[in-house]
C-alpha cells in the first residue's frame, strides 16, 4: 500500500540510501521505503519494513531471510514477490578460486580478526597467507570437493527444520547425562557435581531443582520439530551481549563475486546451527547440524569452538528451555 501521510521530510536517521534509475531511494527500519523528490525532501512510498534495500540485476529489491524477497515497481511503488530459484541454483553451483577462514571477535571496546587465505591449485586450495602468528593446527590444504559440497549443503538446508534425531544423542548418552542430576546431600560432593556451577539456586532447594530436571527425560525424547527449532533456531531466552564471536567461511570466484557463510554466537542460533548465507545482497538462513559439522571438519576443528559441538551442551540448552516452559522458573546460568 502506498501512503504519503507524513508528507515530505528530511531523510530520517539510520536510513540506507540506494541510487536506482537516476533517483535516490532509502530504507528506514521504522518507516519503510522512501524516495527523494526534486527539492531534496523525502516521501514514504511503501511502508513495508523488510530491513534492507538493494539493487540486483536492474531490480530494486527488499526483503529478508525470514520473509523472502520482493521487487519494488518504481512506477506504482508496489512490491511483488521475487523468485530466488535461479539465484539459489547459481549459489549452489558457485565455483570458488579463493577460500577464507575467518574468526572475528568484536565488542564495544575491541575488534580482532584471524584470517587464513587459500588459493585454488588443481583439486586443492593451498594456504597462501595468514595474519595469525600461531598456525600450527590450521590445515595447509583444503579439498575442492569438500568446499563445493558445503556450498551445495547451504542451499539444501535453507530454512531446514531441525529434528531431535539430528543431534545423534543416544538413549545411553541421555541416561548418563541425567545421572549427573542425582541429588547428593553431602556438601563436599556437591562441589564436584558436573553441572552444579551451571545453575543458580539456593543450595537448600538443589534436590528439588535436580528432581525437576530428571523428570524432563521423557519430554526430551518426545520433542517435536517445532519445539526443537524454538530452542535452537528461534530461541525465546538468550543472552544479549555487546561482544560476539563470528565464524566465517568466505568464498570468492575469479570475477571477485563472494559468498559469505557465517555464524555469530549472539546473533543467530545457539550451538552454531543456523548459518547466514550472504550472496549478491541477499541473505538466507541455512539450518543444519550436518552443515556445521562439515565446516568444522573443513577447518580441522580450528574454526568452531568445541563447546558448540558438545552433545552435553546441546542437552543443557534443551533442559533450560523445557524447565522454564514446565515450571515457569529459570534457575540457570547462560
Amino acid at each position: 500500500m502506498t501512503q504519503l501521510s507524513l508528507g515530505q521530510m528530511d531523510l530520517p536517521e539510520f536510513s540506507e540510501v540506494v541510487e536506482f534509475e537516476g533517483s535516490n531511494y532509502a530504507y528506514n527500519y521504522e518507516l519503510g521505503i522512501l524516495k527523494q523528490s526534486n527539492d531534496e525532501k523525502w516521501n514514504i512510498i511503501n511502508e513495508n519494513t523488510y530491513h534492507n534495500l538493494f539493487v540486483y540485476e536492474d531490480k530494486l529489491i527488499t526483503g529478508n531471510a525470514d520473509d523472502g524477497y520482493f521487487e519494488l515497481d518504481t512506477s506504482t511503488n508496489v512490491l511483488s514477490e521475487f523468485d530466488t530459484t535461479s539465484l539459489l541454483r547459481e549459489l549452489q553451483n558457485f565455483k570458488p578460486n579463493e577460500v577464507f577462514l575467518e574468526k572475528i571477535s568484536a565488542g564495544c571496546f575491541h575488534y580482532s580478526m584471524i584470517s587464513y587465505q587459500y588459493d585454488l591449485s588443481g583439486v586443492n586450495f593451498n594456504l597462501v597467507s595468514s595474519n595469525n602468528s600461531i598456525e600450527n593446527f590450521i590445515p595447509k590444504k583444503l579439498f575442492l570437493n569438500q568446499v563445493l559440497h558445503i556450498t551445495k549443503m547451504t542451499v539444501q538446508n535453507i530454512n531446514h527444520q531441525l529434528t531431535f534425531k539430528e543431534f545423534g544423542i543416544t538413549k545411553k548418552e541421555l541416561s548418563n547425562f541425567m545421572k549427573e542430576f542425582d541429588c547428593i546431600e553431602d556438601d563436599f560432593e556437591i562441589m564436584f557435581s558436573k553441572y552444579y556451577d551451571r545453575f543458580q539456586f539456593n543450595k537448600e532447594n538443589r534436590c528439588e531443582v535436580y528432581s525437576n530436571v530428571k523428570s524432563l527425560s521423557s519430554d526430551i525424547n518426545n520433542l517435536n520439530s517445532k519445539e526443537i527449532n524454538d530452542i535452537f533456531i528461534n530461541p525465546k531466552f538468550f543472552t544479549i551481549s555487546t561482544s560476539s564471536i563470528t565464524d566465517v567461511l568466505r568464498l570468492k570466484n575469479k570475477n571477485g563475486v563472494e559468498i559469505s557463510i557465517s555464524n555469530s554466537d549472539w546473533e543467530t542460533s545457539l550451538g552454531k546451527i543456523t548459518w547466514l548465507i550472504e550472496y549478491k545482497g541477499f541473505l538466507f538462513k541455512s539450518n543444519s547440524i550436518a552443515l556445521r559439522d562439515e565446516i568444522d571438519q573443513l577447518s580441522d576443528g580450528q574454526l568452531i569452538d568445541t563447546a558448540y559441538l558438545s552433545k552435553e551442551e546441546q542437552l543443557l540448552r534443551i533442559i533450560k528451555s523445557l524447565y522454564h516452559n514446565k515450571y515457569q522458573e529459570y534457575p540457570f546460568k547462560f
